[in-house]
């Protein structure tokens, strides 16, 4: 049941994924006045991002900041990173005054090594905004406690696994289910993991040799009991 409406207002950066649009999607259920905004960010994949918000018809607000163009390196299926993106985003939508900025990241990606999705970035960005535009304006992800699987169990119950479907979380260029990059193979682990049926990718995720290492890493992992860097 929807509760009453939340004077609250809520800038959202989306991207067509699961997260962000299941980020919307509990914001409406609760009531908030929420803005998406999009950013093009010059990445590869940035069309069919575009693409998949037309087709799950989330009204976004489109962002020109072309970033990667800038940047040494262009992303790439393999090296996916965009340095400083997160707070460049935030600051941008912080400009519109809203009472929170919402990054969406996750509880297994809040680590030391992802720099801009942990804590120490949502308290960090939080206070440097509210003290850049006198207001106070909270920087976080309303799912910062649930895992890929437990998301994915929340969006099948209360917004449906056809919305799920149309979402598009994938670093190739063209293809909507590469299953080679990493984005394809921890969107496999997450609807295996949550009991839904595996998505048909063009190549089977757990088939490549990115799947290999990460399987081969976690080995290691457990025969050593060591799991600092993957502490949360």
């Amino acid at each position: 049941m929807k509760s009453k409406l939340n004077p609250t207002r809520i800038a959202l950066g989306v991207s067509g994924g699961i997260d962000s649009t299941l980020a919307y999607c509990f914001a409406l259920r609760n009531g908030y006045t929420v803005t998406p905004y999009f950013f093009r960010l010059a990445q590869p994949y940035q069309r069919k991002e575009e693409a998949a918000l037309t087709v799950l018809g989330i009204p976004f607000v489109v962002i020109d900041l072309p970033i990667c163009a800038m940047q040494p390196e262009t992303p790439t299926e393999a090296n996916y990173m965009i340095p400083g993106r997160n707070t460049v985003m935030a600051t941008i939508m912080a400009s519109t005054l809203p009472n929170e900025v919402w990054i969406v990241g996750l509880a297994d990606e809040n680590h030391p090594f992802n720099l801009d999705k942990n804590d120490q970035f949502y308290r960090l960005t939080t206070e440097v905004i509210s003290t850049t535009f006198g207001i106070p304006i909270s920087v976080r992800s309303p799912f910062s406690s649930l895992s890929k699987t437990e998301l994915l169990q929340w969006g099948e119950q209360n917004v449906g696994m056809t919305t799920i479907e149309k979402t598009v979380s994938c670093y190739h260029p063209t293809l909507n289910k590469c299953g080679q990059c990493a984005a394809c193979l921890k969107r496999y682990a997450g609807f295996f993991g949550a009991g839904l049926p595996t998505e048909r990718f063009f190549i089977s995720p757990m088939k490549t040799e990115l799947a290999r290492q990460t399987q081969a890493k976690y080995q290691a992992l457990l025969n050593n009991g060591d799991f600092s860097h993957y502490s949360k």
